[in-house]
């Protein structure tokens, strides 16, 4: 019944010359009456929670590095922490409400941290890129009893200009290959309170896609 209400700090910096452009920002967020939400496929309900205090805060930083006109490179990476501040009521036991041992523990479902690259190359008309991003283990509940090992995907694209049209400007084939190695994880789940066996949803298979650009 109560509304869930915040209070956002964050700041950072940024660093840039002709061939680096760095970034590092952090954030700190305090949440009152904290609402999170999960699918309960048996019931075919979403239901909310109430956590109480909740504490998120982290760093985001990311480097970009141009050697040459031809190619690029790229990492990034996250740091994401949070803290429910109290145990929160789970049910009432002979008129004496019980509790769960959710503080200090972190929100489930939001992995801890993730990690990535990209790398990009010019031959001329074709431009190649790959890319790979890490995302850290996650909590299946509120309670820090089950988590979710982390899993890495890795993207490919291949650009081909193959003309210019009448305004000047590219026509290209793009080829597109996401999930490459084709690996199988959990995408995301909704977390709970105390529920190790969560509804999720598995990551998508390796796609490929190509498309015909057409610039104006």
């Amino acid at each position: 019944p109560d509304p869930e209400t915040t209070d956002t700090f964050d700041g950072g910096f940024r660093f840039s010359t002709g061939q680096i452009q760095a970034q590092i920002a952090g954030y700190f967020t305090r949440y009152d009456n904290r609402l999170a939400s999960s699918y309960d496929p048996l019931l075919d309900e979403t239901i909310t929670r109430n956590l109480g205090r909740v504490d998120k805060y982290g760093v985001d930083a990311s480097v970009a590095y141009a050697p040459t006109r031809d190619v690029l490179l790229y990492v990034f990476g996250s740091i994401n922490e949070s803290e429910i501040k109290d145990d929160v009521q789970d049910d009432v036991v002979g008129g004496v409400p019980t509790f769960l041992a959710t503080g200090g523990k972190n929100e489930s479902g939001a992995p801890l941290w993730s990690v990535g690259g990209r790398a990009q190359y010019n031959f001329g008309p074709v431009e190649i890129g790959a890319q790979a991003k890490h995302t850290g283990k996650r909590f299946v509940n509120d309670i820090n009893t089950a988590e979710v090992g982390g899993y890495t995907v890795v993207d490919l694209d291949v650009r081909w200009v193959i003309a210019e049209n009448p305004f000047g400007d590219e026509v290209a084939l793009q080829l597109n290959v996401t999930n490459l190695f084709d690996d199988v994880y959990v995408g995301g789940f909704g977390g709970d309170l105390d529920n190790a066996n969560p509804f999720v949803q598995i990551g998508a298979p390796r796609a490929a896609s190509i498309s015909l650009v057409f610039g104006y």
